[in-house]
């Protein structure tokens, strides 16, 4: 038992690496669940919705689909609102949801680009968040400018992506360390 409870901590210590704070991902997590439980509770959605939330490091990614102009609007409102968000992306589309067909095909998506980022050299993937929604991917995270060519790259070139938005922060390192 001592040698598993050791390699679970290697592992997520390895898993965490790369990634933000620890407390980064805390907080994170927090907007996340702040996030769908005000929409739902807040907002009257008389009509079938699908509204993900994604957060990495304060920045917020909003997708699926809602019945009205209206209801995306305040969304980004609510969401905008919460502590420790520091920039929201809302790309909700108007409309019904999609079937559960295109979820699943979203997920195979997301499931393929990320194991290409494991398999590339060039891609740290604990450092990018993968979202697909309805063949749209979206790249989030921290990031030097070959890195995130090469996700790019990677997800152009999957099959079934129609489209890949990148919410990107760029990280330049110097080339002669001081």
């Amino acid at each position: 038992m001592r040698r598993f409870s050791l390699i679970l901590s290697a592992t997520i210590v390895i898993a965490l690496s790369g990634c933000a704070s620890t407390s980064a991902l805390l907080q994170d997590q927090q907007i996340n669940r702040t996030a769908n439980n005000s929409i739902y509770q807040q907002l009257t959605i008389d009509k079938p919705s699908n509204v993900g939330i994604s957060t990495q490091n304060g920045i917020v990614l909003i997708t699926g689909q809602i019945p009205t102009e209206e209801l995306k609007n305040q969304v980004s409102t609510l969401v905008n609102d919460l502590d420790g968000v520091k920039k929201v992306y809302n790309f909700l589309e108007v409309g019904p949801p999609v079937s559960a067909g295109v979820h699943l095909t979203d997920s195979w998506i997301t499931t393929k680009i990320k194991s290409e980022f494991i398999a590339n050299k060039q891609v740290t993937p604990s450092a990018i968040k993968v979202v697909t929604e309805d063949g749209v991917v979206y790249l989030m995270g921290n990031v030097t400018p070959n890195m995130g060519a090469a996700a790019i790259n990677i997800a152009k070139t999957t099959d079934n992506v129609r489209e890949v938005v990148k919410i990107f922060q760029y990280i330049h390192l110097d080339e002669t360390p001081t």
